[in-house]
């Protein structure tokens, strides 16, 4: 197989995860995915980021906080600014890409509370049984 043809077969494999099984990842595994990811591209090749993975009580805390502030009546206080708009071809991809999601969750259209509720589980990150959260200092911008 090709390079070209194993990168094609990887993205083709690709999908966004909706729900996780419980079971942990190995930590060498995670080690050698964040040793892989190394190797990723940024400017000036400074890789101005760091990687904290968060399992277990510390995940399920930060699950639980994230899931009561997204239920506040608090407004949202994004890091990086969300788009302020999508038209055209870019609207039509993000509403089907959500409607996919809404059928394979089991949402009707127009139900929403179902889709309140569905929505909210971004902020319990769909019980991963780890996560990663990158950071970088702020001088470096986004």
């Amino acid at each position: 197989m090709t390079d070209f043809e194993h990168l094609e077969t990887l993205l083709e494999r690709r999908h966004s995860c909706r729900s996780f099984l419980p079971a942990r990842v190995p930590r060498h595994d995670i080690e050698q995915i964040l040793l892989a990811a190394q190797r990723a591209a940024s400017w000036c090749n400074a890789q101005p980021w760091k990687v904290h993975i968060v399992s277990g009580d510390a995940l399920e805390n930060l699950r639980n906080a994230l899931h009561a502030r997204a239920q506040s009546a608090m407004a949202p206080a994004p890091e990086l600014d969300w788009p302020q708009e999508y038209r055209g071809v870019y609207q039509e991809r993000r509403r089907e890409c959500g409607w996919e999601l809404y059928r394979a969750t089991g949402v009707q259209k127009g139900d929403r509370e179902a889709s309140l509720r569905q929505s909210r589980e971004n902020f319990r990150m769909f019980g991963a049984p780890h996560a990663a959260i990158l950071s970088s200092e702020k001088l470096l911008g986004t």
